[in-house]
């Protein structure tokens, strides 16, 4: 009786790490579910929504004014560095460069600007109308 008893703990055991490594493949890690709450927030705090307006539509109130306008985050093909949350992270801290472009965000922790980036893909997900 033993035997069958260690036979399965062992296949149940080999399930797991089986199971736990395929959950580590993944390209990106997955991010909390308030992640886009919180960055959310960063964005309206931060004045994101001045110039991007507060559905990330590239139409905030002082969008006319930018030369270059503003990014429409409803448009994932305009991201230039790509539309991941690393790639939207990492634009976040370097800053769009150029004349009237979006200045760099580095002051803020990596946790910030991560969750920023999460709430801006998001606006590329979301239905706008």
């Amino acid at each position: 009786m033993q035997r069958p008893l260690r036979q399965c703990l062992a296949g149940l055991l080999t399930l797991v790490v089986v199971l736990g490594a395929c959950e580590q493949a993944s390209d990106e890690p997955a991010e909390p579910v308030d992640s886009v709450d919180v960055g959310k927030k960063l964005y309206r705090d931060h004045g994101c929504a001045l110039c991007h307006g507060e559905g990330g539509l590239g139409d905030g109130r002082v969008a006319r004014s930018l030369d270059p306008p503003p990014r429409d985050f409803s448009k994932s093909d305009q991201f230039a560095l790509g539309h991941t949350v690393d790639a939207v992270a990492e634009a976040i801290r370097t800053g769009a460069g150029g004349r009237g472009a979006m200045p760099g965000y580095g002051h803020l922790s990596e946790t910030d600007r991560r969750a920023l980036a999460v709430f801006i893909v998001s606006l590329a997900e979301a239905p706008h109308e």
